[in-house]
């Protein structure tokens, strides 16, 4: 068979690691493969193409990279696949692809992947176990991998000769039994280590940060997402530099326009770059956003979410907050998230509220595609009164609901709780972040309404 492996032109700094894997699984077949990035022509006439996807508001790209290669190889199937495909197959079906593939090729997760495709690229990227102990409402990772299963897998045979570096996309190495297997072989290998996604700083001990310092890991990445998280991330800086590492080489995530407010998310920079880490923000997207940096927290405007991104422009580093004393004195002096975050001659706009706000339906779409939804963990906190649009209840001021976007993500309707069509998973995810109080209809929930107002569009 003639296989076609394609990368749609959105930007990414890394190679597509499931094509590559796919190439080395075809090429064991005896297949031919090709691999192009974007709309290109090749002379290779495929019987197979297959596309990947990267984030939801990247969709555009991956749509056109779809319909491009099915009207220039009418009789090949076309496959499209990812993180995309999976966190929303039926947006992805609109595509016009043959066939959507949600979750991981199984097949093909044993092989190395085909480096001599992308010959640019220097490092091995890999996975030693899939899926998370935690269940964060926040994170793809429950959908796309789900719970860990067993142990981490071997690492050496994933290494690519003549690589010097390895880039682990562990969701959570630290959660499965024999993690400390994976670091002796990543020792006895003598490459450089990045565990990319970060390592749990709640499970970070004195002992296991020793264990780390046996190899080269540079730079080591934290998460601090909630306020609760405060001791567990303390303590685990404090156990990272005790064994030999670097403040400074300590990353941490630090996400904002979730359910916090910007003036814990000014506490959270504050606590880290005072530790002498390095605070990392990570903007809140919801896993169904078809469109970037659009979507506002309740707790949230507009105005303070373009303060942190000026921020991070001007005063930080590579969209970075690092521990540079004058930054230090600047957060901790100021008198609250305006005057942390404010920057010489910058104006201050009108505050924007967009909470419950429903938008016109984008024109000329046929009905499939104005009222597609795929909901996943997107409830919003209403500001006016809506009905449901599945079976007519009346939602008031401050009740939950779920909004639908239509085909270009525009937000066009509401859902009900009882109408949505996955309570279930819903539920639990929500309940991972909010407290076991929380329940899907708020009713016997403690949490106040400015809590439970998660997200909102």
């Amino acid at each position: 068979m003639k296989i076609l492996l394609v990368q749609p032109a959105y930007y990414t700094r890394y190679p597509p690691l499931g094509l590559l894997k796919l190439a080395a699984m075809h090429k064991n077949k005896g297949d031919e493969v090709l691999f192009v990035r974007g709309l290109e022509h090749p002379e290779l006439r495929p019987d197979v193409v297959y596309v990947t996807s990267l984030f939801t508001y990247a969709w555009k790209h991956v749509h056109n990279t779809v319909a491009y290669y099915r009207a220039l190889y009418p009789e090949a199937k076309v496959v499209l696949g990812g993180i995309y495909a999976t966190l929303m197959p039926e947006h992805a079906r609109l595509s016009g692809a043959h066939e959507v593939h949600t979750g991981l090729v199984t097949e093909a997760e044993g092989y190395r992947p085909d480096y001599s495709l992308v010959p640019e690229w220097d490092s091995s990227i890999m996975f030693s176990m899939r899926g998370c102990i935690r269940k964060c409402a926040f994170c793809a990772v429950p959908r796309l991998e789900g719970k860990t299963s067993g142990k981490a897998q071997t690492v050496r045979d994933l290494i690519e000769p003549g690589h010097k570096k390895a880039i682990l996309w562990d969701n959570n190495v630290l959660g499965v039994p024999n993690w400390s297997d994976v670091v002796d072989e990543l020792k006895d290998a003598g490459v450089s280590v990045d565990f990319n996604q970060g390592l749990d700083a709640r499970l970070i001990t004195d002992d296991i940060a020793r264990k780390l310092r046996e190899i080269r890991v540079n730079p080591i990445r934290l998460a601090y997402d909630i306020p609760s998280e405060k001791p567990a991330v303390e303590s685990a800086i404090e156990s990272l530099h005790s064994a030999g590492f670097s403040r400074r080489r300590i990353i941490v995530y630090t996400l904002y326009n979730f359910t916090d407010t910007p003036e814990q998310f000014w506490g959270r920079v504050t606590d880290l770059i005072s530790w002498g880490s390095v605070s990392y923000p990570m903007r809140y997207e919801p896993l169904n956003s078809l469109t970037k940096n659009r979507y506002v927290s309740p707790h949230w405007t507009a105005e303070q979410l373009e303060m942190v991104a000026a921020a991070r422009r001007v005063i930080g580093a590579g969209g970075a907050f690092p521990p540079y004393q004058a930054l230090i004195d600047k957060m901790t002096q100021a008198s609250s998230f305006e005057d942390a975050f404010s920057l010489r001659g910058t104006s201050r706009r009108t505050k924007i509220g967009i909470a419950g706000t429903i938008e016109e339906p984008t024109p000329n779409l046929s009905p499939e595609r104005t009222l597609f939804r795929d909901l996943f963990n997107d409830p919003a906190t209403l500001q006016s009164g809506v009905h449901c649009a599945e079976c007519g209840s009346c939602l008031a001021v401050s009740d939950r609901a779920f909004a639908i976007q239509d085909y270009a993500g525009r937000y066009v309707a509401y859902l009900c709780p009882d109408c949505h069509p996955n309570k279930k998973w819903i539920n639990g995810l929500w309940r991972s972040t909010l407290g076991d109080g929380f329940t899907l209809n708020g009713e016997a929930s403690p949490l106040t309404i400015p809590v439970l107002a998660s997200t909102v569009h």
